[in-house]
């Protein structure tokens, strides 16, 4: 029998920092379309909170960071972020893969500010984090075309180790892979894959939708509002796919996107759930198989008092299926 997780809350949730009148963290269960009592007290007013597709929570407390796994109470101590240079809450959180897997990288990417990105390495006790900055070209700064400003790496999402991004336009697809621990003097190495069959017409125009990257299922998934496809590597093109194998993808516009299997969820299979909430409480449900939208109103969604999501829909993992 599948243990219930510590809070009694059956996920996946939309989660906020705290509500208006409290400092506790709040749910909103997306299947019961109902706000939830937590029982976080991991989690604290005072931390920076990143949340990552595999189901875990990234903290950083004064002098401490760690993952954690809200399902089953699982820490993984890291080397501690510098208290004096901490990454932006905005930044996008990805593990290269499950945190038991050799080798696991945990990445934040800034995403408003430089070029740069934060990695460490699961386990880790030697080098601690790397700062790295990167280069990926630069695009023009409308409505001034003389101007110019640095390309940061999103939509981004991680497969088998690797990280794969939206490099030049839909052209080609973006590449990084990271140094063992022990070459911690290494750099990321970046590289990419040219699409044979480029998608062009609306769905090929950069910045005509939110574009999100998902892993799911070990393909790399492209999103946006207006196209679904998943790339295969054999024949290095992205495919326009019309289910989406039994998963519902969570999004969010805070750059946040994950899948997780629907019916263990208690969400519809084959849909792509969109979140706006805070901004107008709207919750967007686009079924790939049937190719229809219906648009619900969360009415019963609780308020925030900063009206920051805890980094969009959160879709952790059951206990029986964390690593």
């Amino acid at each position: 029998m599948e243990t219930p997780p510590p809070s009694g809350v059956r996920l996946p949730c939309l989660a906020f920092n705290h509500g208006k009148y409290s400092d506790a963290p709040i749910l909103f269960n997306l299947s019961e379309r109902k706000a939830v009592a937590s029982d976080m007290d991991e989690l604290t007013g005072n931390d920076t909170t990143w949340a990552t597709p595999h189901g875990w929570l990234l903290v950083h407390r004064h002098r401490h960071t760690f993952l954690w796994n809200p399902s089953n109470g699982d820490k993984i101590q890291l080397p501690p972020l510098p208290d004096d240079d901490v990454p932006s809450a905005d930044c996008i959180c990805l593990l290269s893969d499950k945190p038991a897997v050799a080798g696991c990288v945990v990445v934040l990417f800034e995403i408003e500010m430089d070029p740069v990105m934060w990695y460490c390495h699961v386990g880790d006790s030697g080098e601690g984090w790397t700062r790295h900055e990167y280069d990926i070209g630069t695009q023009i700064l409308y409505p001034d075309e003389t101007l110019h400003e640095k390309l940061v790496i999103t939509p981004v999402t991680s497969c088998h180790g690797k990280l794969y991004f939206i490099s030049t336009g839909f052209h080609e697809l973006g590449v990084i892979e990271f140094p063992p621990a022990a070459a911690a003097a290494a750099s990321p190495a970046f590289s990419s894959i040219a699409m044979r069959e480029v998608v062009t017409g609306g769905f090929g125009v950069a910045h005509s939708a939110l574009v999100f990257m998902v892993e799911s299922k070990d393909e790399v998934h492209m999103v946006n509002l207006l196209f679904d496809g998943s790339f295969s590597s054999v024949v290095q093109e992205w495919r326009r796919v019309y289910d989406l194998d039994g998963q519902a993808f969570l999004l969010s516009p805070v750059r946040f996107g994950a899948s997780r299997p629907a019916a263990e969820c208690g969400l519809e299979e084959d849909c792509v759930y969109v979140a706006s909430y805070p901004w107008d409480k709207g919750l967007m449900i686009y079924n790939v198989r049937e190719g229809t939208i219906k648009l619900e109103n969360l009415e019963e969604a609780p308020e925030s008092g900063s009206g920051t999501p805890l980094h969009g829909p959160w879709a952790t993992m059951s206990p029986a299926a964390a690593p």
